[in-house]
């Protein structure tokens, strides 16, 4: 039977939100700071906007692609997955918020699998903080 379920997390980081969307806006390089992350591969089309595409390359040697479906630089863009995470369907929101010299950064999504839901959940919320705290440390350091 197919579920559904959401997953949030959210980290504040010492920065301004340019220099965050900087980071994650590329959409390319989540291997410099994200949990896990061995490559981003870019797919033919825009390198940017709605419709840029990637390959996410995960230890192990799996493949997540992604494109890009909303971009609202610099606070937010939404991607869905096409293959390569185990859902039915997988769409995801990462956004910004700035005050000052520090941002809050949320990393949202909601899934739809046939099985396997609570498990894939879990993953994805471990991946998430991972990934979060290692754009901390990333934008942090010096």
């Amino acid at each position: 039977m197919r579920r559904t379920g959401r997953v949030r997390r959210r980290a504040t980081v010492a920065a301004p939100a340019r220099a965050v969307w900087a980071v994650i806006g590329g959409i390319y390089g989540m291997e410099k700071w994200a949990d896990g992350v061995t490559g981003t591969d870019a797919l033919p089309g825009p390198r940017r906007g709605v419709g840029a595409g990637r390959v996410v390359r995960m230890a192990g040697g799996r493949g997540i692609e992604e494109y890009v479906t909303a971009w609202d630089p610099p606070r937010s863009y939404t991607y869905v997955a096409v293959s390569g995470l185990g859902a039915r369907a997988y769409v995801a929101t990462v956004s910004l918020a700035g005050s000052g010299g520090r941002t809050a950064v949320t990393w949202e999504s909601f899934v739809c699998a046939d099985s396997g839901l609570d498990a894939l959940l879990d993953d994805l919320g471990r991946f998430y903080s991972g990934s979060l705290a290692g754009l901390r440390r990333l934008l942090e350091k010096g």
